[in-house]
Formats: structure tokens, C-alpha cells, sequence
């Protein structure tokens, strides 16, 4: 019998053999049918899944292939703009760490409290009050 845990490496064999952007597409499609093929088939073991869905290699290079190419344009463009959102995010907060690192800085001298002063008398001088 095929178990959950062979499932999920099967699984993770064919994401790490699919292009980025559909990653979540092809997981959604193909457990769906793992674990229907194990509740029709629950005498098989794993090679006959692989010898009924292929290895994950060529499972990713066929669903990438059957795929329709507007969906597929979307998916890589869905993709890059994730990408450059996540950069802009790190450099803002980067930029925004920097400013208030220098405000910080700036501001502790500005407003510094000295605590300790001391005065110094020469002892040849008198001080009259």
C-alpha cells in the first residue's frame, strides 16, 4: 500500500522538478489524484504509481507542457511580480531601519543630559560672596 508519507515525496519531487510559478497549480492537481489512485488502488505499491503517473521528472515536464499557454504566461507573471514585491518590501524596510538609525544617533547627542559637572578652584583665589 502506498503510504501519505511516499505521497508527499512524491509530491515534493515533482515541485522540485516544475517551474517556480506553478508550483501551486500542480500540487492541487496531482494530489488530488495520488490519493484518489490509492483509494482505487490500495494493493499498489509506489512503483506502480510511478509507472502509472511517471517519474517526477517527467510529470512536471508534462503538466508544464499540457498547460495552456495563457495560463502559463499568467502564472510566470503572477510569479515575477510576487518576486518584485517582496524585494521592494526588504529595501524599504532597510531604508526605513537606516532612517531611524540616524535619527537615533543624531537625536542622542542633541538631547544628551550631562549628569556630572565640576568645578574647579584655585586655591590662591578667594571667592568673595
Amino acid at each position: 500500500m502506498i503510504t501519505d508519507k511516499e505521497i508527499y515525496s512524491y509530491l515534493k519531487a515533482v515541485q522540485r522538478n516544475c517551474p517556480t510559478e506553478l508550483k501551486s497549480k500542480i500540487k492541487a492537481d496531482l494530489e488530488n489524484n495520488l490519493y484518489d489512485f490509492r483509494e482505487e488502488n490500495p494493493q499498489l505499491d509506489m512503483s506502480q504509481l510511478i509507472e502509472r503517473f511517471g517519474s517526477p521528472e517527467a510529470y512536471a515536464a508534462g503538466f508544464a507542457q499540457a498547460m495552456p499557454a495563457d495560463e502559463q504566461v499568467k502564472a510566470v507573471k503572477k510569479a515575477h511580480l510576487n518576486k518584485w514585491l517582496i524585494a521592494l518590501v526588504l529595501v524599504l524596510f532597510v531604508i526605513l531601519a537606516c532612517v531611524i538609525t540616524i535619527f537615533a544617533i543624531s537625536d542622542k547627542d542633541i538631547n544628551a543630559t550631562y549628569y556630572y559637572t565640576e568645578e574647579i578652584i584655585d586655591e590662591g583665589t578667594q571667592v568673595n560672596n
